[in-house]
């Protein structure tokens, strides 16, 4: 996306500072206290005008609750959001309901998040009434071209959900978060629930889309191939905390951390030579229980390079080198690791 413009646009559109988001979990501690989920523990980011910034990390990592976290969908503890240089994460409901015009979100299931009971006509009709963004007498227009803009023939308005396909529907998931013209999308897994044979035509969609309206991107993601193809930077989650960011060249090319190298060598690749001549890294020990967050860095008990400091201290997301940030006290020691190679087609 961004990465083929050149580079994105320096300036910030969303600015995250130490995000944090809690869930009560019922019962209590050996201390007596009532139990604490940390899912997201203390993130920072940046996404600038026009760029699209990938999240990725194992299931349960916290991405999903972070992109809601960053859309005031899921109340946070700790923690800035601030958008278009507005502090948000403390306006009432009230005072946020016109900057949710900018900020909107394509869910990962495009089954459910569309309401059955709705023609697609009317589903993405819907936000225009809510926020008031298009005069009534323009809203029809208004919905033709954006089933234009999404590749769906205006045949499509008086349908249901029910009569569509998976990718029709996601199609029709994004032309509804395009109906209030944001500035910022979070896309959450948009092509997880898909046929392969779908996944790269809604992948050329958004591309194309943000080519043309300039919208930004939170891509959430498990697909590496595919956030690496869609992203300008990418940020790899594990246990509610950011461990790596940098440009995706740079994240893919001089992995750092030893988990984002794991990752990578865990994802398949299309050409079977490669696949099986490939070296895996094996993470060994136990993922550490969320409920239960250890002292010193969350990967320490299956870190193939981890010391007495990593169990006792934990390290802070720090620039490595220039533009490229990694939360590892023994970064360099894991450059010996295997580098796990992404094929050049993906």
């Amino acid at each position: 996306m961004g990465g083929a413009k050149g580079g994105p646009n320096p300036r910030p559109l969303v600015e995250v500072r130490d995000l944090c988001v809690d869930f009560a979990v019922p019962g209590r501690g050996r201390d007596g206290k009532r139990r604490v989920l940390h899912a997201v523990a203390g993130v920072s980011l940046d996404v600038s005008v026009g760029e699209t910034f990938g999240l990725v990390g194992e299931s349960g990592s916290g991405k999903t609750t972070l992109g809601r976290a960053v859309l005031r969908l899921q109340p946070t503890v700790a923690g800035t959001v601030a958008f278009d240089g507005r502090e948000i994460t403390s306006l009432n409901q009230r005072a946020l309901r016109p900057v949710r015009r900018d900020m909107q979100m394509i869910f990962q299931d495009p089954y459910s998040s569309l309401n059955r009971r709705l023609t697609i006509g009317e589903l993405i009709r819907r936000p225009m009434r809510i926020q008031a963004t298009q005069p009534v007498a323009t809203q029809h227009a208004r919905v033709t071209e954006l089933l234009d803009l999404v590749g769906l023939p205006r045949t499509m308005l008086g349908r249901y959900p029910v009569e569509l396909s998976g990718g029709q529907r996601q199609r029709v998931g994004i032309a509804r978060a395009l109906a209030t013209q944001p500035k910022f999308i979070v896309c959450d897994e948009p092509i997880s629930a898909l046929d392969v044979s779908v996944q790269a035509q809604i992948i050329d969609l958004l591309r194309r889309l943000q080519d043309e309206l300039g919208v930004a991107y939170l891509v959430i993601g498990h697909d590496l191939a595919a956030v690496r193809d869609m992203s300008d930077t990418v940020g790899v989650m594990y246990l509610g905390s950011l461990v790596e960011r940098a440009p995706t060249a740079d994240l893919f090319g001089s992995t750092l951390h030893p988990y984002t190298r794991a990752l990578i060598s865990a994802a398949p690749i299309p050409d079977p030579r490669i696949q099986r001549s490939r070296e895996r890294i094996i993470l060994q020990g136990e993922l550490p229980s969320p409920l239960d967050a250890p002292k010193g860095c969350a990967f320490a008990s299956r870190c193939p390079v981890s010391q007495q400091r990593c169990w006792i201290e934990r390290p802070a997301l720090e620039e490595a080198i220039p533009g490229h940030l990694v939360a590892c006290h023994f970064w360099r020691d894991s450059l010996s690791l295997a580098r796990p190679p992404i094929h050049p087609s993906s």
